[in-house]
């Protein structure tokens, strides 16, 4: 069995042992896998800081000096081999633990695939790259809009009013994913082109009809108008029974967002959509 690092005893004998996940993009990657692997140790309690765009070799002195005075080790993912060695001469100065997920990787894919790797920063940050984008093409999909466009979302949210298609949207397009989405109404066919998507990138939302009635009514009161059809019950009930219709006729997924917060919707959804498609990029 290999020897643990000299190093590594700078985390023995502490109540809550301090690892900076470090990256040149937002340190996503490092810090899941630290967290991955921290699971195999149950009992032990860590910090992960998570410290994102280190693109200078000043900034990677300056996150080595952070972990000598915090008495914490490094994970990283740095992407470009200047700066993995800057990080490994840093730690090395300070007596530090640095342990470097993505240059091993690198060297053994680069010698396997007779390619070098490109070093792009952000490259394996799960489609961060992609947030502003996909961001910018949800609020342009927003409540009906550039339906013609749907086929190119990955996600299409579709339900009666209230029931949070655009703060759940929002929510999912800063996590890298572009969605659009759609009102059922009672007296107004879906656009044709909502038909045209892969029916596993659509997601059909419902509530009970006491619960939107609520959120109507409280709608309607900041607005300060009267839309009797709006909170009407009867034509609640008739716009969930659509909505559950077009679901189960298209074999789309049904999720109640009654009481629950737009996390908790979005875990739903997401693990729903994670089975089949991932984010662009």
């Amino acid at each position: 069995m290999a020897e643990a690092p000299a190093e590594a005893a700078a985390l023995q004998g502490r109540d809550t042992a301090v690892v900076m996940a470090v990256s040149d993009a937002t340190g996503r990657t490092a810090r899941r896998a630290l967290e991955a692997a921290l699971e195999q140790f149950p009992g032990v309690r860590v910090e992960i800081r998570q410290v994102g765009r280190v693109r200078t070799a000043m900034q990677v002195e300056a996150v080595a000096d952070e972990a000598r005075a915090q008495g914490a080790a490094i994970v990283h993912t740095l992407v470009q081999a200047d700066l993995r060695r800057c990080m490994y001469d840093a730690a090395r100065r300070r007596g530090l633990l640095a342990i470097d997920l993505m240059g091993p990787l690198l060297v053994h894919l680069q010698a396997a695939l007779s390619q070098a790797p490109v070093g792009r920063p952000g490259a394996t940050d799960d489609g961060a790259p992609d947030r502003a984008a996909a961001m910018n093409f949800t609020v342009k999909h927003d409540d009906g809009q550039r339906a013609s466009d749907l086929a190119s979302a990955d996600l299409v949210l579709v339900g009666p009013s209230r029931t949070s298609k655009t703060p759940l949207s929002v929510y999912l397009s800063y996590y890298g994913w572009r969605v659009a989405n759609v009102p059922i109404l009672l007296h107004a066919a879906p656009p044709p082109a909502l038909f045209t998507v892969d029916g596993s990138r659509v997601v059909g939302l419902i509530a009970s009809s006491a619960e939107l009635q609520s959120r109507r009514q409280a709608r309607i009161r900041r607005l300060g108008v009267q839309l009797p059809d709006y909170t009407n019950p009867a034509s609640i009930r008739r716009e969930l029974a659509l909505v559950l219709d077009l679901c189960r006729r298209h074999d789309w997924r049904v999720v109640n967002v009654s009481d629950r917060s737009i996390e908790e919707t979005a875990v739903e959804i997401l693990d729903h959509l994670g089975q089949y498609v991932g984010p662009v990029g």
